[in-house]
């Protein structure tokens, strides 16, 4: 097509319909569109920080037959325990939030929900994850 320089051109050639994107709004913004000096209204990008785990900490509370005190550690989400323990997940988030939950392997979803000092969890007690060996 004459005067078409690009696949952006041509597409919009094509289409009559034009895109752009913009990255890294952090704040509330205002835009307008003009083409041929015809200016649009004025419209609002509203932002929303959405939430997701910044910190993962995790506490083991060990069969009695080991004798071990609780253990408390800070985590890259691996967990890896002695048959019979429990293992309490404490996540942070970047804003807050009323809960969540962890997705084990096979599809089971463990609840997580605020403790006193507003970081989701799970409840003490609530749910024993049920690993197996290799081969068996």
């Amino acid at each position: 097509m004459a005067g078409v320089e690009t696949a952006r051109e041509l597409l919009v050639a094509l289409t009559g319909r034009y895109a752009f994107r913009l990255f890294d709004i952090a704040a509330k913004t205002q835009y307008a569109v003009e083409a041929n000096g015809v200016r649009s209204t004025t419209y609002t990008i509203d932002v929303s920080n959405l939430p997701y785990v910044k910190r993962l900490d995790l506490q083991y509370r060990f069969p009695a037959y080991t004798q071990l005190k609780p253990l408390d550690i800070d985590s890259t989400g691996d967990i890896a325990a002695l048959r019979g323990t429990m293992v309490r997940i404490r996540i942070g988030s970047t804003v807050p939030t009323n809960g969540g939950r962890v997705i084990v392997d096979g599809g089971d979803t463990l609840k997580l929900a605020p403790t006193a000092d507003g970081r989701p969890s799970t409840s003490s007690g609530e749910r024993r994850a049920r690993t197996r060996a290799p081969g068996g």
